[in-house]
Parts: structure tokens; sequence; C-alpha cells
């Protein structure tokens, strides 16, 4: 009997609830009552704090709702409030509207947790409806209703009864995130670039230092061309532990280096940034990302003939990515097609100087090439369709669509570009470049601490940013 009214969890308040282990053990989704749980009873808003928990469990990547059995009026406006969806006259024990809830998102029933104050409507709906069940203490019973008042007699005998421990937690949720931990010991990391202001770099690398706890800040800085050099000798002399660089600096910055990876002189281009005595040693995680997307969505690169569409610096790294998986065949258009010839000769020189062999035929194309030709295997380096110009095609005739079976688009915003939906219409896989961003920033991060995230961690952590980056981008 008591196994149907146990919670899992049972804590003092909502600010003492573990959301991050919650989140290390699969929970995405936070369904919470509003009386007595988020605020007193009959209380017509929530306070600061409440809000400002909200938002942090947002940013996390939490999906979060309100069910309540209160009146409409009052759950909407709290709801409002909090800028969470909600259901009102939710008929709590009955799991009906958890089910609701978990089609509208999409998650298992193992992915979601309900909080709330009473065993006998929150607990025994989260435990019927076969979810995490978590029963906080009330805030105020005062207020309460007389039927309720009578209902939390009968609680305190069920807790005495089921033995339940009453869990505080020392440190609030919101006092432990690492960007407001900055002491004598901080060491920094930066991301270089100009533009910098639309940089994904910080969230990515917060859920890094959120996961180990390292004693980190992360901050993007504006660095003109002009003042690269300048900014790469003070950030040395300032001990900054490591650097993300993005566009414009990635070629440039490679002369203010004192050594380079292998993968950085393949590629031609830097975009990590690591701090040894001598100087920085650059690195280039473009072609790690880009190979853990393809790897993810098993694009059969190995053996077979791709084209890269675009001759810019992401192009460069595709190339890299299909040399070192075995493509038999690449095949390069840009509109301009002196720079797709200058990207096939810098290649094949970076090549000739590290002293590996050409074991791929690197073809250039022109458009007559391109209406001919049929293409299964298609990579999308260039910046049509991205935002805001989100209705951008990199190549216009429609069809060329027709014969692509794998598309990879290194463009993240929008979610799903103009060039992505053109293949699916064709019956094609086609994905955005948002995972590409997450695992170059990772294995940047790895490169600076010489330590490696185990597989389960990099499953967890690329689904909490997938959540935030679309949540950021969504409201875009």
């Amino acid at each position: 009997m008591f196994d149907t009214f146990r919670p899992r969890e049972y804590v003092s308040s909502i600010f003492d609830v573990d959301y991050e282990e919650l989140w290390e053990n699969g929970i995405r989704g936070l369904l919470f009552d509003i009386d007595n749980t988020l605020a007193p009873y009959d209380d017509p808003l929530p306070n600061q704090s409440t809000e400002e928990l909200m938002d942090e469990l947002r940013e996390a990547g939490f999906s979060i709702w309100i069910i309540s059995n209160g009146k409409k009026e009052r759950v909407l406006s709290f709801a409002q409030k909090l800028k969470v969806p909600a259901v009102w006259k939710a008929h709590k024990p009955f799991p009906t509207n958890i089910v609701k809830i978990q089609n509208r998102t999409k998650l298992e029933s193992s992915q979601l947790a309900i909080i709330g104050d009473q065993i006998f409507t929150d607990v025994w709906a989260g435990n019927r409806g076969k979810i995490y069940s978590i029963l906080v203490k009330p805030i105020s019973e005062e207020r309460d209703e007389a039927i309720t008042k009578v209902k939390r007699g009968l609680e305190r005998i069920m807790i005495a009864k089921m033995q339940l421990n009453l869990k505080t937690r020392i440190r609030r949720y919101r006092e432990k995130k690492a960007i407001m931990r900055v002491d004598g010991s901080t060491q920094l990391l930066a991301v270089i670039g100009d533009p910098i202001a639309h940089t994904f770099s910080p969230m990515i690398h917060q859920i890094f230092i959120d996961l180990r706890g390292d004693n980190f800040a992360y901050v993007p800085f504006h660095v003109l061309p002009d003042g690269l050099e300048c900014a790469v000798q003070g950030a040395h002399q300032l001990g900054i532990r490591g650097i993300n660089v993005t566009i414009p600096h990635k070629q440039a910055v490679m002369s203010y280096v004192c050594d380079l990876d292998y993968s950085a002189q393949l590629v031609g281009a830097v975009n990590t940034l690591q701090w040894t005595e001598k100087g920085y040693k650059g690195f280039n995680t473009d072609v790690d990302g880009f190979t853990q997307l393809l790897t993810m969505h098993h694009f059969p690169i190995k053996g077979n003939r791709v084209l890269i569409l675009g001759a810019g610096g992401a192009a460069c790294s595709a190339l890299t990515v299909c040399y070192l998986q075995g493509a038999q065949e690449v095949m390069i258009y840009n509109r301009t097609q002196e720079r797709a010839q200058q990207l096939e000769q810098t290649f094949t020189e970076n090549l000739r100087r590290l002293n590996r062999p050409l074991a791929m035929k690197i073809r250039v194309l022109n458009q007559a090439d391109l209406e001919k030709e049929a293409f299964p295997i298609v990579l999308q380096t260039t910046s049509a369709g991205m935002y805001p110009q989100v209705e951008g095609l990199p190549v216009e005739q429609e069809a060329f669509y027709a014969p692509i079976q794998y598309a990879a688009d290194m463009v993240f915003n929008p979610l799903e570009t103009a060039f992505c939906r053109k293949v699916k219409e064709h019956g094609g896989l086609a994905v955005g470049g948002l995972s590409m961003l997450f695992y170059q920033g990772l294995r940047s991060y790895e490169i600076w601490t010489g330590q490696e995230f185990t597989p389960k961690q990099r499953e967890h952590m690329h689904a909490r940013f997938q959540m935030m980056a679309k949540r950021r981008i969504g409201g875009e």
C-alpha cells in the first residue's frame, strides 16, 4: 500500500532539489504544482527567487510545466509570469494530464518528474503515471483549505510510516553555477572573433564547467583583425589557459602561435589555442566536430564520392574530414571557381609538406558539371540559409536535390535550413551543424584540461546543449 504513495524523494523546498542529479539520471521534464510548492496558497504570483530558479532550469535544458488542480485564471497568470506552459484543473491524482504533457513534450515517462507538496494528489498522480515523484514540505499550511488541512494530518502519518527522511541541501541550486565562483585560483578561458556577440561558445563550455566543477570562467572577447597579434600576446602574458578562435581569425592566428598540431597543419586553420610556456599551440577541432556529426548519422564517406559546397575555412575542414575518412573522390563547387581551385591547391600543398600521400581524387566543378552529375553525399559549408537570410540556397536548381541521399549543413541557425528541407523533400537524410558546434567545443575543452569525458557524459551534455540551443534559436 505504501509504495503507491511513496515519493522517490522528500525535500524541504523546490530549492533543495538536486536538479543536476536529476539531469544526470535522464530527467528532462519537470512538472511543478503551484500551491504550497511554488508559492503559499492563493498567492497571486511567484516571488523573484522562484522566477530566477525557473530561468536557470530552462537555461539548463529542462522542459518545465505547471500542473495544478487550481482554476484557470490563477494558474495561467502564474504560468505567464514564469514563462512556462500550464495545465489547470488537472484532476490529480488521476494521471491523465501527465500523459498529455508527456505526449506534448515527446518525452518518455522515465524522463519526467513531478514536484509537489501533497502525497494524495501530486505524488500519487506521479506514481500512477509512472514518473519520478518528489514531495516537498509545504511552504505554509496556515492558509490551506479545510479539506487540505485534514489531508495534511493523514500525510504526516504516512510520512512517519514510510520513514521518509527530509533532505535539505546545504548549497542551493542557483548557488552552484560555476560562473558565480570566481576567486584567486580561477583560470580564464576565452573565445575571440569579429563579431562575437552571437557566439554559443560560453553556453557550451559552461556545460562542461558545470559537469566537472572546474574552477574556470569562460568569456568572449571582441578582437578586430588589426588587433589580433596584440590580443594573442596579451592573453599569453595574462595566462589565459585556452582560447577558441572564430571568424575571421582562424588563418591569421597561425602566424602568432609557437607550434601547430597536425590537424591545424592539415586544415591550414586554427580554432583552438592551448597555453604553453613558449606561447600558444594551435589546434583545429572543427575536424573533430564535423567527424562526430557525420559518424553520429552514419554518413558513408569511406570509399565514396563526396561533393563539398563552398571553398572557405569550413570547406577546408570538410575536405580534411573526407581525406581522413577515406573518401574515394571529393568534388568542390563554389560560385567563385578560383576560390575552389585555391582550396584544392592549398590542401594538396599541406599534404606534401606533411609528407602525406594524396589518397583521394580532388576535382573542382563548374556550373555545367553541377547540372549534369548526381551527388549522393553533399557537405554544405557556405553561409547560404543562415539567419536572418533563412531562405537562401547554395544551389537553386531543383533537380540537384533529387539524387542526394546524405547531406550535412554546417549552418545551425535556423535549426533546419532551406537546404536541409529541400533534401528531405526529395527523400534524403539532412542534418544541421548544431552537433558539430558542440563537439568541436568539447574537444577544445579536453585539450585544455588533458582529460576526456566518458561516453555517457558526452551524451548527457550533448542532449542538454541541444535543448538549450534550440530554445535560444527559437527565441531569435
